[in-house]
């Protein structure tokens, strides 16, 4: 009696944990139309991250079978839901200034009324 490893049906998504990690593996069309073995890693191998490992693989197994399947990866890959405010350079030594004169009592420059006070926007121009 041979002991084969059985294998996957074609166009099924196959979950597997490797080294505490959740996987998963399946074959499809890449964006040149070409045949690829696609590895999806999930993250840390637990009871909760297997169950969304499974929905994301019946997600994509029904993406496959549909024609929808996104050889790119990005419809399957977690967003961000809060929209990040990047933090200009100016900004940030704009408020470094101005936290360092309200917590400095002893300077000379505290003594300053808020409309003399520096501010690296007088530096930067128009590009605020």
């Amino acid at each position: 009696m041979e002991n084969k490893q059985k294998r996957t049906p074609k166009g099924t998504v196959s979950v597997y944990a490797v080294d505490g990690r959740l996987k998963l593996r399946w074959m499809a069309k890449d964006t040149m139309n070409r045949p690829k073995r696609f590895v999806f890693t999930f993250g840390a191998e637990n009871e909760i991250n297997r169950m969304g490992a499974d929905r994301l693989a019946l997600d994509i197994g029904m993406d496959l079978v549909s024609g929808n399947f996104d050889p790119t990866l990005c419809k399957y890959k977690p967003r961000l839901e809060r929209k990040l405010n990047p933090l200009t350079v100016a900004r940030l030594i704009d408020r470094y200034v101005n936290a360092h004169i309200a917590n400095d009592q002893s300077a000379s420059i505290g003594a300053l009324s808020s409309a003399e006070k520096p501010s690296i926007a007088a530096f930067q121009g128009d590009r605020d």
